[in-house]
C-alpha cells in the first residue's frame, strides 16, 4: 500500500507537467489576425469588433497590474482606447506574435 502513495506522489511531482495557466481567447490569436479582424470590422462599421479586442486587452492587463487599486498603478489614468492603439501599433511591428504577447509588451515597456 505505501509503495502505491510513494508511486503516484512520485508520478504527480516528477511526471505531470502543470502550467500556472493558458492563454485562452482572443489573447491567443496571432496579432496577423487581430489586424485583419479589426480592418474588416471597421470597413463594414461593426463597432463591437474594436470593443471586444479593447475588454480583452483591458482585463488581461488589470490581471498583470501588481499595484492595484493604489496610485501606483500603471493602467491609472490610461484610456481604454490607448491601450487598444498601443497594442495594436505592437501587432503592426510583430504580427507573427500573438495578441497576449504584444499586450505584455506593451504594459511592460510603454506604461
Amino acid at each position: 500500500m505505501r509503495f502505491k502513495i510513494l508511486l503516484s506522489i512520485f508520478f504527480t511531482f516528477f511526471v505531470i507537467n502543470a502550467n500556472a495557466g493558458y492563454i485562452k481567447g482572443l489573447g491567443a490569436n496571432s496579432c496577423g489576425s487581430v489586424i485583419t479582424t479589426v480592418k474588416e470590422g471597421q470597413q463594414q462599421n461593426i463597432e463591437w469588433v474594436q470593443m471586444m479586442y479593447t475588454a480583452w486587452i483591458q482585463g488581461y492587463m488589470s490581471g498583470l497590474d501588481d499595484n492595484k487599486p493604489s496610485s501606483n498603478s500603471r493602467l491609472k489614468n490610461v484610456h481604454k482606447d490607448s491601450l487598444f492603439y498601443a497594442v495594436l501599433n505592437r501587432c503592426e511591428a510583430k504580427p507573427l506574435d500573438e495578441l497576449y504577447q504584444a499586450a505584455d509588451y506593451v504594459y511592460n515597456n510603454q506604461l
